[in-house]
């Protein structure tokens, strides 16, 4: 930890100018006596004006006469490049919903073979309940099966940009999320089944990752905001050289004070449970990769976002 004496100002500018690399994240602890509590708020607007990577914590030393202290030191934790955290959010999704995927069927392969024990330690087990049994087991991992070739499609992927249908990565996209959208009880409406094939050049399973951090940020707000019926609807249109996937919730809506500044790297509403990396991923994603646009709206019903890709 280092301190630095608070004169004035221009000296606090020189300060940060000289030690402080903006682009690092810094813990900052302000103290300050009671008759300067003023001066204590001008410095951390003035901090949050300059960068949103400053952790500023403020204490009461309770000594009048006493000058305004900073003690700061850099968080290493989060030096680490932005890039690799992105990755690493990437896969935690990717092993959140595979392990969400294979629960039940992992939990009827385990009965299915404790019932098969049961029976033979019981004398009871013929040949039409074997044969039931083993069906269960196979059946499952068959379906176990199924869903490794779906998640390996999707994460199987480079930089080379594919002519694919965009219904079809949309489909893809809610058979990654089909147990984490059931054991959650939202209901997917996809129009965008009803509508004319739309082919469209991307990078293979990026923009399904866009539409998986879409999704389950609709999720987590549902669970907040203690939806009872959840619904999504995702919808497509074609506009001029453009198509626009639309997925509108029923959970509220965004708080207008936020709804700017959401994109934004390191942006959450979790307090401690997030890192506001999924939709600044998707943004960056979407704007960078695709070359589309992404913006979301409030509705009557909730939030939409609109993701918007050239043809």
């Amino acid at each position: 930890m280092k301190s630095y004496i608070y004169n004035n100002k221009d000296n606090l500018i020189d300060f940060i100018n000289n030690n402080l690399n903006k682009n690092n994240h810094y813990e900052i602890i302000i103290l300050f006596p009671e008759n300067k509590i003023n001066i204590k708020d001008e410095i951390v607007n003035f901090l949050n004006d300059i960068t949103n990577k400053f952790s500023i914590n403020t204490q009461n030393i309770g000594i009048e006469n006493q000058d305004i202290i900073l003690i700061y030191k850099e968080q290493n934790i989060l030096k680490y490049d932005i890039k690799h955290l992105k990755k690493m959010a990437l896969l935690g999704d990717m092993i959140a919903n595979i392990s969400h995927q294979w629960r039940q069927p992992l939990s009827v392969i385990t009965s299915s073979a404790s019932a098969m024990i049961l029976h033979k330690d019981l004398n009871i087990l013929d040949d039409k309940s074997f044969e039931k049994f083993a069906n269960n087991i196979i059946s499952q991992g068959q379906f176990l099966a199924q869903t490794i070739d779906t998640f390996r499609s999707y994460i199987k992927k480079d930089n080379t940009v594919i002519k694919t249908i965009l219904q079809e990565e949309i489909k893809l996209t809610l058979k990654i999320l089909e147990s984490v959208l059931s054991q959650n009880y939202i209901k997917v409406t996809n129009n965008t089944l009803k509508k004319e094939n739309t082919n469209i050049h991307i990078i293979k399973g990026e923009f399904s990752q866009v539409l998986i951090n879409i999704i389950t940020n609709a999720k987590d707000v549902f669970i907040s905001n203690n939806i009872k019926n959840k619904e999504i609807i995702i919808d497509l249109k074609q506009e001029n050289n453009k198509c626009v996937v639309c997925i509108e919730d029923n959970a509220g809506g965004i708080n207008e004070d936020i709804i700017d500044k959401i994109f934004q790297e390191d942006f959450t509403t979790k307090d401690n449970d997030g890192t506001g990396i999924g939709l600044s991923m998707s943004y960056d994603i979407v704007t960078e990769h695709l070359n589309g646009n992404l913006y979301v709206k409030n509705t009557k019903k909730g939030a939409k976002f609109f993701i918007e890709l050239p043809l």
